[in-house]
Parts: C-alpha cells; sequence; structure tokens
C-alpha cells in the first residue's frame, strides 16, 4: 500500500476523532510542503474552521495537543484494525496530561473515549 494513501487514511480517521473531540473547530490536512520534502517526515497541519485557516501543531493550546495527540492514537488504532483484518488493539494509553485539561475538554475527550471503547467492542464480538 502506498505512504501516502495510508497516510491520508490515518489523517481522515483521527480528523474525524479530533472533530468530534473540538465541537467540530479542528481537523488534520498533510501539509503539502512537507510532502515535497522526504526528510520532514509526516508533515501535519491544523484547520481551524473558525478562522478557515490552517495553521501548524505548535499553535495548538495545551489541551487542544492533548486531545490532537488522543485523536492521532484513536485514528491510527481505526486504521490498524480496518487494515489488518480486525486485529485488535486491546491498549490504549492516555498522557498524563488528561487531569490538566479544563472540564469540557476533559469530558469531550472522556466521551470519546467510551465511544470508541463502545464501537470497537462491538467490532470484536461480530
Amino acid at each position: 500500500m502506498h505512504s501516502s494513501y495510508v497516510s491520508i487514511m490515518y489523517l481522515e480517521a483521527a480528523s474525524h476523532h479530533l472533530d468530534k473531540m473540538s465541537s467540530g473547530r479542528l481537523s488534520f490536512a498533510l501539509d503539502q510542503e512537507s510532502q515535497s520534502n522526504a526528510q520532514a517526515g509526516l508533515g501535519i497541519d491544523i484547520v481551524d474552521s473558525w478562522t478557515g485557516e490552517s495553521r501548524p501543531p505548535a499553535s495548538l493550546s495545551g489541551g487542544e495537543t492533548f486531545y490532537a495527540s488522543l485523536s492521532l492514537a484513536l485514528g491510527l488504532a481505526d486504521v490498524v484494525h480496518a487494515e489488518t483484518g480486525g486485529v485488535s488493539l486491546e491498549t490504549l494509553f492516555v498522557d498524563e496530561g488528561f487531569g490538566s485539561l479544563d472540564q469540557e475538554t476533559s469530558a469531550s475527550c472522556t466521551r470519546s473515549i467510551g465511544e470508541f471503547k463502545v464501537r470497537w467492542q462491538s467490532n470484536w464480538s461480530d
């Protein structure tokens, strides 16, 4: 499978989670400038629907960085599950930053993890 196809699948899956956690505000996009530079790795931009602009991940607040990271982890699990015929990843590591989130962001992340768990449990039992 071509690496840009996997990158796009991965960011689409992660964007789904980020969109939900940020109440529709944020999503991921491939940074096209980084894509032409093999040394840059996977270039990711953050698309902010409030401003209509793309911005670098370094511009995210602490809470936004946390749920962007969580979204990337959940998106990766989605892609691995889909591309390996249903192999389950039964471990999720959550950064210690979870306790420093404001109540709304914490509730949003907790809700997303709960939805992820329910969806995966139903997939595993099929």
